[in-house]
């Protein structure tokens, strides 16, 4: 019942908030577990995880604006509980190309609460390094404007228009799981990134990266041996900007059979005043893939025409084979 009413407060706090729309990070967040919190580092059943997402969106509106990351986990066998990922992010916006590219690092550790055998608390970390570079030769100047017409030839006038930016970034988590029945169980997760507020402005200027704070909360049920439901709320926190979403998913599994298992995935969220978006999957052995798309309602519409942005991910599942150690006894060759 404690833990009940820690999940029900947590609830009602988001909803309490008074919340605005930010531009999307990722729509199928539970298909980033990473990206929500470094705790989630090695919170699956497999030895090695690997999860790749594309998403491409605003692109009725001005250039696209593409995002790729990949992620890799592997759970360490017998060393304290401790699980090791690694994360790669390409961002590219803009007419300047504004591109943003970071390698983290994460770790992870269970810990284990004796007096909660139904329960189950991890903590992470992470560490990356990020460098953003912008293309300032992809801008329009007032110098290259001659008698009303545009000539892209002409000099911009401009010096020094190199741009290119490193720093270093750190985050923290924590992941929490209650088992409340064999076919119920709560999952939710909590993370803060840019610890170190890295300067992100170019030529001097002096542009702190905000602080990121996320909150995720899940319940996994079972109705039946084929059908689940995953309801689900997401806040996502920036500085000034606030990111609330609200949604379900549910499964049917098709084929049970662990060498053929098959399960269908759909889902609809909403995005607090800013998109409804659809998303669809399947589950095929180790593989699982997603694709959503949003339907932007925000302020943005008369532009995007309600078309806002596609999102693909893929996860594979690794399960390393140790086959058992037997020992054999060699017998004389007179026998």
């Amino acid at each position: 019942m404690k833990f009940r009413l820690l999940y029900l407060l947590a609830f009602l706090t988001c909803f309490s908030r008074s919340v605005s729309a930010q531009d999307v990070h990722w729509s199928q967040y539970f298909n980033n577990p990473v990206y929500l919190s470094p705790s989630n580092t090695g919170n699956f059943d497999a030895d090695i995880r690997l999860i790749g997402n594309y998403r491409n969106q605003w692109k009725s509106v001005t250039i696209p604006y593409s995002t790729f990351q990949f992620s890799g986990e592997y759970i360490v066998k017998n060393f304290q509980n401790i699980s090791f990922g690694v994360q790669f992010l390409n961002d590219a916006v803009g007419d300047g190309n504004l591109t943003t590219n970071e390698l983290v690092f994460t770790a992870a550790q269970q810990i284990s609460l004796p007096a909660f055998p139904d329960s189950k608390l991890r903590a992470g970390l992470a560490l990356g390094f990020q460098s953003k570079r912008l293309n300032p030769s992809a801008f329009y100047f007032d110098n290259q404007f001659i008698n009303g017409e545009f000539e892209p030839t002409a000099a911009t006038g401009e010096t020094n228009l190199a741009a290119q930016k490193s720093s270093l970034s750190s985050g923290i988590g924590l992941s929490f799981e209650q088992v409340l029945h064999p076919k119920h169980i709560l999952q939710s997760s909590w993370g803060l990134f840019n610890l170190s507020r890295p300067n992100q402005g170019f030529y001097g200027a002096k542009v702190i990266r905000d602080l990121r704070s996320t909150f995720s909360l899940e319940d996994h049920y079972s109705y039946s041996d084929r059908i689940g439901f995953q309801p689900g709320i997401f806040l996502n926190k920036q500085g000034k900007y606030t990111e609330f979403i609200l949604g379900s998913r549910i499964s049917y599994v098709l084929n049970k059979k662990p060498k053929e298992y098959t399960a269908l995935l759909g889902g609809l969220y909403y995005r607090w005043k800013d998109a409804l978006y659809l998303y669809t999957g399947l589950d095929y052995q180790n593989w699982r893939f997603g694709l959503s798309y949003d339907f932007n309602f925000s302020k943005l519409t008369p532009a995007s025409n309600v078309r806002g942005g596609i999102e693909l991910s893929v996860r594979y599942l690794i399960y390393t084979f140790k086959p058992k150690n037997i020992n054999h006894r060699v017998c004389p060759d007179y026998i």
